[in-house]
């Protein structure tokens, strides 16, 4: 067929070659070399038509098998594309792999009505603010078609040059014959469909005021799926409070063991599938971290002040105290519980006695079946201890926990400290605070894994307003040695430098930290200390060694 066509081709083009020398009437000389360069010219296309034909079979093939090769389907191959994000596939689709992120920034603008101050007084100090709401990056996909796995970490508002968990997770999706799904890792409970829902879908940057009651991102385990054609999802999930970084290795509190689980369906759904009827129900069995909870919220607006704070509540189980600050205020309460049916009765009713006592009583220091600490510039009174005798030890719970030992011997040698060389004149005008700190409603440092430091010792100097924090945490290096405290003390020497950045300077305010070791420690027990001494642990890291003069160290102003 293709030769046919070059045939006709080649007469058409005789034909008008003709036609133009005999109307030219040239001479017959001219006319055959017009013909010879013709005939030539039929020649050659001849020649380039077959070789075109042969080319063009050659540039096919080629491109067939580089096309082949691209979706060859391997174990070892993955596509990479673009769609909504880069993403990369195997041929099977057995293997996934997306890359994700987002930015949110928050401009926020306050009428602080000068005229009469109102707002002021309602809200608090308002200003214009700047926040990074968020800032996400993260990775997600399948392996082996039925294991998910994603992620995603926050860069905002950390304060700490590292990047938060946001979710991350190992998911097992409806494993052999099982109707359901696991997810293990960092995850959002399962408490109301505004949580579980990404953020990137809201309307607006915060969620609803019914946040506050929502437990958010803990690290657990969950199963979860669907019934009755996908109209009817439930959830079901057991969890451990955990920090931005998914951890919570505390050992001072027990921590939050915690149940959430959530049943939500759609009871009507149109025909074209555009409208429905949601309807969802969650419940959260919770164990409040140190036995009391606190709920607080801002308006839909994260740069601004919490209009609702409800303050710690405390847990009300068996046994409360009353602490109190120096104008006897109640600020808070312990609870004390005591197990067992033998022992354990008489040492409730030893300590129910002791709570009938005089609140003057309460207030000292008593070395008995509730055993206890009293300084008057503690900010509440007052500190329970840990008893010595192995009953006490096994049958009694304190929650907020009781002082350690090393926490004991702080709060005594400051007390005695104090006691000694406060009406000397560089103490004349300096007053003097000390706050324990407790995990998750106090003040957190984050390096890492980040830690709760178990006291805050606040020094002001009335007369020239300076104000010293110091931060100290008496668990010793025995627990983790130098590699184990590595995030903690970066945490403190962060803590360091930012007291002497200027806004800090400007206002006299002067921060440190510093994790106290027992004087009984020895070198021996702390597993990588080797040949290090303790002047050179001091001098390389923020450490102190409960032995005089420490309390110089920290009192000095």
């Amino acid at each position: 067929m293709k030769r046919r066509n070059i045939a006709l081709a080649a007469t058409a083009l005789s034909v008008a070659w003709w036609g133009q020398a005999w109307a030219d009437e040239a001479s017959e000389k001219a006319l055959q070399q017009k013909l010879a360069e013709m005939q030539k010219q039929i020649d050659d296309m001849s020649k380039h038509m077959g070789a075109g034909v042969n080319h063009s079979d050659d540039e096919l093939e080629q491109r067939v098998a580089e096309i082949e090769k691209l979706t060859k389907k391997d174990q070892d191959g993955l596509f990479t594309y673009w769609k909504q994000g880069l993403k990369m596939d195997s041929a099977d689709g057995a293997f996934k792999l997306s890359i994700f992120g987002r930015a949110q920034v928050d401009f926020t603008a306050w009428d602080n009505d000068k005229g009469d101050g109102a707002n002021q007084k309602a809200l608090g100090a308002t200003n214009f603010g700047t926040e990074w709401r968020r800032v996400r990056l993260g990775a997600g996909g399948t392996i082996y078609k039925n294991v998910e796995y994603k992620a995603e970490f926050d860069f905002a508002d950390q304060g700490t040059g590292t990047a938060a968990f946001a979710d991350v997770y190992m998911q097992l999706n409806q494993p052999g014959a099982f109707p359901f799904s696991a997810r293990v890792g960092h995850f959002d409970e399962p408490m109301g469909l505004d949580r579980v829902s990404s953020s990137k879908y809201g309307t607006f940057t915060e969620r609803g005021l019914q946040e506050t009651f929502s437990p958010g991102r803990n690290t657990g385990i969950m199963i979860f799926g669907q019934q009755l054609d996908g109209k009817l999802a439930w959830f079901l999930g057991g969890f451990r409070d955990a920090n931005p970084y998914g951890n919570y290795t505390s050992p001072a509190v027990p921590g939050e063991n915690d149940i959430t689980a959530r049943l939500a369906g759609r009871p009507y759904v149109s025909e074209d599938g555009d409208t429905w009827v949601h309807l969802g129900l969650s419940y959260s069995r919770r164990n409040p971290n140190g036995g009391s909870v606190q709920f607080r919220s801002r308006p839909e607006v994260h740069v601004g002040p919490r209009l609702v704070d409800t303050g710690v509540i405390a847990d009300a189980a068996t046994g409360k105290i009353p602490s109190v600050d120096r104008n006897t205020q109640v600020v808070r309460e312990y609870s004390v519980v005591v197990y067992g049916t033998d022992g354990g009765s008489q040492l409730l009713k030893d300590i129910e006695r002791i709570l009938k006592k005089p609140l003057k009583d309460l207030l000292k220091t008593y070395d008995e079946q509730l055993p206890r600490l009293y300084l008057d510039w503690h900010l509440f009174n007052p500190l329970l201890i840990q008893g010595s005798s192995d009953e006490w030890k096994e049958k009694v719970f304190v929650s907020p926990p009781a002082l350690g030992p090393g926490e004991q011997q702080l709060v005594r040698d400051l007390k005695d400290f104090w006691e000694r060389h406060h009406q000397e004149a560089r103490f004349k005008n300096v007053e003097v605070c000390l706050l324990r700190n407790l995990p998750k409603v106090g003040i957190g440092l984050f390096h890492g894994s980040g830690f709760y430091p178990d006291f805050i010792l606040w020094m002001r100097n009335r007369t020239t307003k300076e104000v010293k924090v110091v931060f100290l945490d008496p668990h010793g290096l025995h627990h983790g040695g130098l590699k184990g405290n590595e995030d903690r003390f970066l945490a403190l020497e962060k803590l360091r430098a930012l007291g002497d950045t200027v806004a800090f300077k400007k206002r006299k305010i002067r921060l440190a930290g510093f994790i106290l070791a027992p004087a009984s420690t020895k070198l021996k027990s702390i597993p990588d200390a080797g040949r290090l001494t303790w002047d050179d642990i001091e001098r390389m890291h923020p450490v102190l060694r409960q032995l005089d003069p420490y309390v110089e160290r920290l009192m000095s102003h």
